[in-house]
């Protein structure tokens, strides 16, 4: 009774879900099998043991990059080398599918979180995190995830779990053995709190930012309630925070352009190591109320990206996502941007200092020239008092859009004074201008070819939502004989790449319909357009497919008799193959409860001959032709009976 109680708190605990990654949030399969009781000793006997780093050598290279403006950095990344073949413990259920799971112990962390160098999942197996506890699942993964291929499979990561011990747990079927590729490079060792553990298990508190920050929900950003939704905190390489914005584009067609600043991003480069696949995107991190220590968040986040452009002298830096938030069905804004040399006075900056909740900070200025960085090349603003706060930037809050007041980015933070809230007052922030990064030596140091890709030469750009495109239409069947138009809800004419089923033709598309027929003349089944979106996202409609139906198919028969009908009587005729029956007789017949597929008929007949029968069926692609029968009618002999007719 003990183990039963036991088991069914584990299991309590093992349904709570720390954030959304892409993953289809399903449980472990261990959960329910008593899997933990079964081999809990070897898991445990097997797990890999990491020593705590040196601390106070750690917090000395903190003080120093934050003299030299680095972002700050909450964890430790240790060497790993653990994979499937040299580390954990591998189940074999009755079935032959596998459970491998390893535990992974950091002594005394505040946070544990994963790079792989190689992670590729075939069809069917899944994989999760989770820590010791159960009170934080991050998963399941599956192929959906994977980046490059078996032969050549990408990096990854997933994100923190605030615990020194984890469990990863991969479950493979047998028809896949041996196929799963999951390989740990570094394991970051979290020293340092962020603000997410605050929110994943839900202790009170405001985070590591100042206490004169403004929470973006409070009445200041009452109409920033779409501008916000495009910014992100950064987790750059699992160990340091930035923050960093969506960006509109001129197609309009929602491409994950992430503008940030350049000196978040280390030693990648747009001409040379452009791999950001350890970078994650934290959205909507925000308390709900203008209440500090609300902890009603649920932290959402896409992981991996690739830079495309970047340059030190506006310090700015564009990714495009690899994991478009769209595709998580995460609620984003892609903000627009203005060129302007003479932007309009006051406007708003939204941030995640310290990798604390999102913050807004307002000035009531016209932005002027740089002091700390070159006045040609940057803005500085004076932050305002308001209402709820003096609220300004700090570190992690590099890399986050300035605002004027029409909505518009003109710049990403570069940096300023370490006041912060001890004196907010004199605590400028200076960003690098949008209209100065928005020309270039190439293409991948500056912003126009990403963001102007149809080359309009526009001054400003608005913002756009993530209004999803959908099927208009509730499309019922298609033929072979009557083309049907499948439109799509595609306002922003997003590229669109059009698949269909084997026994679909179709006849012309673009990026808001598709025409399409039935490829073969009589034959119904199922079939299936697909709508693959520039952005990676994919719509599915479904419909039956075919023409008319066949009249071989057809076929006529009475109840019992053959094909004898008696004269003077009233007898039933059936019909099979299809339903929808027409009928059709000629003059020596009387009929009778017509159904779909039978009637009543009266030859007038008093004995000898026959009758025709004529038949055809219907469906939504129209009539078979006519199918005909003949039916004899029997004859009374001298002696009363019937007989047939020669």
């Amino acid at each position: 009774m003990k183990t039963k109680i036991v088991f069914l708190a584990f299991s309590l605990l093992f349904c709570i879900s720390t954030y959304a990654q892409k993953s289809d949030k399903s449980n472990p399969k261990s959960m329910g099998l008593k899997l933990e009781f079964i081999d809990h000793y070897s898991l445990y006997m097997n797990k890999r043991t990491f020593g705590k780093p040196n601390i106070s050598a750690l917090k000395k290279e903190d003080e120093n990059d934050e003299r030299n403006g680095l972002p700050p950095r909450f964890g430790y990344p240790l060497d790993a080398n653990l994979n499937t073949t040299n580390s954990g413990v591998w189940k074999i259920l009755s079935n032959g599918d596998r459970i491998w799971r390893l535990e992974i112990w950091c002594t005394g962390a505040i946070s544990i979180n994963l790079l792989y160098d190689k992670f590729w999942l075939p069809k069917g197996a899944k994989f999760h995190l989770y820590s010791r506890n159960r009170s934080q699942v991050i998963g399941g993964f599956s192929s959906a995830n994977n980046r490059g291929t078996k032969q050549n499979p990408g990096k990854f990561t997933t994100g923190l779990l605030f615990s020194e011990s984890i469990i990863l747990e991969l479950f493979e079927p047998l028809a896949v053995k041996d196929q799963s590729i999951i390989s740990v490079d570094k394991v970051v060792y979290g020293y340092r709190e962020i603000n997410l553990k605050k929110m994943m298990t839900n202790e009170a508190g405001h985070g590591d930012s100042g206490p004169c920050q403004v929470n973006v929900n409070c009445s200041e950003g009452k109409n920033w309630q779409n501008e916000k939704k495009g910014v992100a905190m950064i987790i750059v390489d699992g160990m340091r925070s930035c923050s960093g914005s969506l960006i509109n584009n001129s197609s309009n067609n929602r491409k994950p352009y992430f503008l940030t600043a350049d000196h978040c991003i280390g030693s990648l480069d747009a001409n040379g190591n452009t791999d950001a696949s350890y970078y994650s995107f934290w959205w909507n991190y925000e308390s709900s109320t203008c209440i500090q220590n609300s902890s009603d968040f649920v932290a959402k986040s896409t992981s991996g990206a690739k830079l495309i452009a970047n340059n030190s002298a506006t310090d700015f830096a564009l990714f495009e996502l690899i994991e478009s938030p769209l595709e998580s069905n995460i609620d984003v804004y892609f903000n627009g941007w203005n060129r302007t040399t003479n932007p309009t006075k006051g406007g708003v900056g939204i941030h995640h200092p310290n990798g604390d909740f999102k913050k807004i900070a307002t000035h009531k200025m016209t932005p002027s020239p740089g002091q700390v960085y070159d006045s040609n090349t940057h803005w500085r603003v004076n932050w305002s008092q308001t209402t709820n706060g003096y609220s300004v930037t700090e570190e992690g809050s590099s890399g986050s859009p300035l605002f004027t007041n029409n909505k518009r980015i003109i710049g990403q933070l570069h940096g300023g004074s370490r006041k912060d809230c001890s004196d907010p007052a004199n605590d400028p922030g200076e960003y690098g201008r949008f209209h100065v990064s928005w020309d270039g030596s190439s293409p991948q140091r500056r912003l126009k070819d990403w963001l102007d890709p149809l080359n309009t030469n526009k001054s400003y750009l608005d913002g756009i939502g993530a209004e999803p495109i959908t099927f208009q239409n509730d499309l019922k069947i298609v033929c072979y004989d009557n083309s049907k138009v499948i439109n799509l809800n595609n306002n922003y004419n997003q590229p669109v790449t059009w698949r269909v089923s084997y026994n679909v033709t179709v006849l012309s598309s673009n990026n808001s319909s598709i025409r399409v027929r039935a490829k073969y003349t009589n034959s119904m089944g199922n079939g299936w357009v697909k709508a693959i979106l520039s952005n990676g996202k994919t719509l599915q409609d479904y419909f039956k497919v075919g023409g008319p139906p066949s009249s071989n198919k057809l076929k006529v028969i009475t109840t019992g008799n053959g094909n004898y009908i008696f004269p003077g009587a009233w007898q039933e005729l059936q019909a099979h193959g299809y339903d929808n029956i027409e009928w059709s007789f000629g003059a020596s017949v009387m009929t009778r409860n017509s159904g779909s597929d039978s009637i009543m008929v009266y030859p007038i007949s008093s004995g000898g001959g026959s009758i025709s029968v004529r038949i055809r069926a219907r469906n939504e692609c129209g009539c078979s032709q006519w199918k005909y029968q003949y039916f004899t009618i029997y004859r009374r002999t001298s002696r009363g009976n019937f007989g047939i007719m020669h």
